[in-house]
């Protein structure tokens, strides 16, 4: 197991990758192994701000992110949504009678499953799943056992991928926050509140130690039941 520490501040830092809301202020941090070493694996650390003052409710209307399928695998395979948001799964893979079947089984309460049934590359899926509650969803394939995926849910539209270790987040409304850091299979740490100033700069006193998970070694199939010995179709 490894401890990451995450050091935050804020500052006037061009706009991260998430849309918000123009103007506001910048969020920006940096997270860093205990020795001081960038993490290396950027795309599965995420940071979003919780925000602690009253909200307007509804974060995602019309928000979409795509995982799509091809080389059976996903791609990417952790995604971080504000809730409300909806995912596509695209079967991509270049073998035009090559199937996948994604489904989740869903929260420990049952709530979230999902289930795509089998379709080909450039076949319609029907509806895509719209994901309402915050959590962490594992994602699968009925077909082949070793395609796996995460779909993070979030009550923030405020979300930064670790890039070379470090995260921007523009647009951020005046209001009170927690910072959130969050990896696969990891529980989230949170930073004290902090206070947004429009335009503002802030520094956060304190460091936050976010230790990682480790993954699931092992799933079934949709139907409760085990995988069959694959043959490559």
């Amino acid at each position: 197991m490894k401890r990451f520490v995450l050091a935050l501040f804020m500052c006037a830092l061009p706009s991260g990758p998430r849309a918000a809301p123009a103007g506001g202020a910048v969020v920006g941090g940096v997270v860093a192994v205990k020795n001081g070493k960038a993490v290396k694996s950027p795309q599965n650390v995420y940071v979003y701000l919780k925000q602690l003052t009253p909200h307007s409710g509804a974060y995602a209307t019309g928000v979409k992110a795509t995982i799509t399928q091809k080389f059976e695998r996903f791609e990417p395979r952790v995604v971080v949504v504000p809730s409300g948001a909806i995912v596509e799964f695209p079967n991509g893979e270049p073998k035009k009678d090559l199937e996948h079947n994604v489904f989740s089984p869903g929260f420990t309460d049952g709530s979230g499953r999902f289930d795509l049934g089998r379709y080909k590359p450039k076949q319609r899926t029907g509806d895509m799943p719209t994901f309402a509650a915050p959590g962490e969803l594992d994602i699968y394939c009925d077909i082949h056992k070793d395609m796996t995926a995460k779909v993070k849910v979030v009550d923030s539209l405020w979300i930064a991928p670790v890039v070379g270790g470090k995260f921007t987040i523009g647009g951020v409304p005046k209001g009170r926050y927690k910072v959130v850091a969050w990896a696969p299979d990891s529980r989230e740490v949170g930073s004290d509140a902090i206070d947004v100033d429009d335009g503002g700069v802030a520094t956060l006193p304190d460091q936050i130690h976010l230790q990682l998970g480790e993954p699931k070694r092992s799933h079934k199939r949709k139907d409760g039941s085990d995988y069959p010995p694959y043959r490559p179709q």
